[in-house]
């Protein structure tokens, strides 16, 4: 999967990091504002060497299929499967997990602006979360503050080429591209026979 990301040399973000993180603690400019925690947390991640990538600009870029629905899928990464549909009350679109239920909605799914996705069709879709390799895997009491981006399979066939992501700011559109891995066809037939819709 080819997405746009947004990267840097990890010295230069640790220079860059380290800037952020001596202004917060001098106690004289000690006022951090919520972008200044936003970019200090980037520059973090990008200081481990992770790369970036905006979920909108993601979204937009890769655009809808012939039917309207979303070329990529993502949800989080404890989820057996994910729909995609118009939220109206929030006017956005919405990728909402399914597993485990979340009743009382206050789970984290992905809303995105109507504007991402201009020429998708208001239907209710689902598709197969794909499974994360054991060696990849974060240990399961941290797997829900993960999130899977992937080719869509909206006909709930195994995905092939997923990304492992993490979150920056809760409910924010910024992620951490964590691991990169493609599903073998043992993993593939796998999911195809213990995965149901």
């Amino acid at each position: 999967m080819d997405v746009s990301t947004i990267e840097m040399q990890a010295p230069v973000a640790r220079k860059h990091y380290m800037t952020y993180r001596r202004h917060m603690k001098d106690k004289k400019t000690k006022q951090q504002t919520r972008e200044d925690a936003a970019a200090q947390q980037m520059y973090r991640q990008m200081a481990q060497g992770r790369r970036l990538l905006n979920i909108a600009d993601v979204m937009r870029n890769a655009g809808v299929d012939s039917l309207g629905r979303p070329v990529l899928a993502i949800a989080r990464a404890d989820s057996k499967s994910v729909s995609f549909s118009r939220r109206w009350v929030s006017n956005t679109w919405v990728f909402e997990h399914d597993d485990p239920p979340c009743a009382l909605r206050t789970c984290e799914d992905v809303h995105l602006p109507l504007s991402v996705l201009p020429d998708a069709k208001d239907r209710d879709i689902r598709a197969m979360v794909p499974s994360i390799p054991p060696d990849l895997r974060p240990a399961p009491d941290r797997l829900k503050g993960y999130f899977i981006l992937w080719d869509a399979e909206w006909n709930y066939n195994p995905p092939k080429d997923p990304f492992l992501l993490r979150r920056l700011q809760p409910s924010g559109l910024m992620f951490a591209i964590v691991a990169q891995w493609d599903l073998t066809e043992v993993e593939r037939a796998v999911l195809g026979t213990m995965r149901t819709p």
